[in-house]
């Protein structure tokens, strides 16, 4: 009987450590660990206190689903782990205040559960160049057409690229926001004969004031 129970004992023993390896192996294998720096782009440095989110979705997910989240160090170092799981993107969202937001979208085969995932970001400072308009001895035909063909665009604050049209008594202004430490660039023409090429260069983290007076 005494062998008998020392025998079950020694076999659970066995038991218990192989479930408790495994388990401790399969834990490792399922974890991401993103890592990087976040730095600001054009006028240089680390950035500190960045708000760092990650989400994942797969094919079935009406909306992105947070995993994890962090903020940046005072060298602009951070560090996150999120659990491998069943989905086929993730999503990195960085935002400061004066700094344009990044989103950023992979795939799950872009990352790694044997090293360390190293994703760097740089972070553009905000600017804007508001434009000033006025018609000073307004004619009903008069027409004041802006060309913008430089600067970002890809923001909620930003303009397209294209053309814009201003027609008789006008007096108005726009804001348009940019990359700071970058030009703007546009053309424009006045009853389509006085035509201007210009340019903003946008301080970062100011608003820049562009008058148009005719």
């Amino acid at each position: 009987m005494f062998v008998k129970k020392t025998m079950r004992l020694f076999l659970l023993s066995i038991l218990l450590l192989v479930v408790a390896t495994t388990s401790s192996c399969k834990k490792k294998e399922l974890k991401f660990t993103i890592k990087g720096n976040v730095s600001a782009l054009n006028i240089g440095g680390n950035l500190e206190n960045v708000n760092i989110k990650v989400y994942t979705q797969s094919f079935s997910d009406a909306s992105p689903n947070l995993r994890g989240q962090t903020s940046t160090d005072a060298s602009g170092n951070y560090v996150l782990d999120i659990e491998r799981d069943k989905y086929e993107k993730i999503i990195i969202q960085l935002t400061k205040t004066n700094f344009f937001t990044i989103n950023k979208t992979y795939s799950i085969d872009d990352f790694t559960t044997a090293n360390d995932n190293k994703l760097n970001y740089k972070m553009s400072p905000q600017s804007w160049t508001k434009f000033v308009l006025k018609n000073n001895a307004p004619l009903q035909d008069d027409e004041l057409k802006i060309q913008k063909i430089g600067g970002k665009t890809d923001c909620e604050e930003c303009c397209e690229h294209g053309y814009y049209f201003f027609h008789g008594d006008i007096d108005t202004s726009f804001i348009c926001a940019n990359d700071g430490g970058t030009y703007m660039k546009f053309h424009y023409w006045i009853n389509e004969s006085d035509h201007v090429f210009d340019s903003v260069y946008n301080v970062p983290f100011e608003t820049i004031t562009y008058t148009i007076s005719y």
